[in-house]
């Protein structure tokens, strides 16, 4: 199954979106300036990997794939939106589906380069859930009304009098 078919599940009601918000929350910049490389590196990491287990990086690729703008000749998916707190700028390359993403220019996600993968927790995450959600409510609706459409063409020539 591909991700675009692929029924993904969001955490309820973002609970645990939140929980990853706040643990981001709960580093001062001076905690982070203090802190040794390797301890930085595990930060990284578990952020990641919290971010991949909530599905955040399949739905960021997701919302950029089918509600963003498809540039084929640079093989690049890109989706912006501001949320009020800054410029959210994502971009899939459709070739490798790596995807970065940037809130005013600050790289926040990245899985392009394997091992390095980044995943900065914030507001923007929530932006993006919230987009994906609408999304889904949206094709739902398409599905609902294409069903009805189909079904009453159905009734319609079961009922032909012929």
């Amino acid at each position: 199954m591909n991700e675009s078919s692929a029924i993904i599940p969001l955490p309820p009601e973002d609970e645990a979106v939140s929980e990853l918000i706040q643990s981001k929350r709960n580093y001062s910049q001076l905690q982070l300036v203090l802190m040794p490389l390797a301890e930085l590196k595990r930060l990284q990491r578990e952020w990641f990997d919290w971010a991949q287990r909530l599905n955040l990086v399949i739905i960021v690729k997701l919302v950029c794939k089918q509600a963003g703008t498809l540039n084929e000749e640079r093989g690049r998916a890109t989706w912006q939106m501001n949320n009020g707190a800054g410029l959210i700028a994502a971009s899939l390359d459709t070739q490798s589906n790596a995807v970065e993403v940037r809130v005013d220019g600050a790289l926040v996600c990245s899985d392009v380069a394997i091992g390095e993968e980044i995943f900065v927790p914030g507001q923007w995450v929530i932006t993006v859930a919230d987009r994906f959600r609408q999304m889904e409510i949206e094709k739902a609706r398409r599905q609902e009304s294409d069903e009805a459409r189909k079904r009453q063409t159905l009734i319609e020539r079961l009922g032909a009098n012929v």
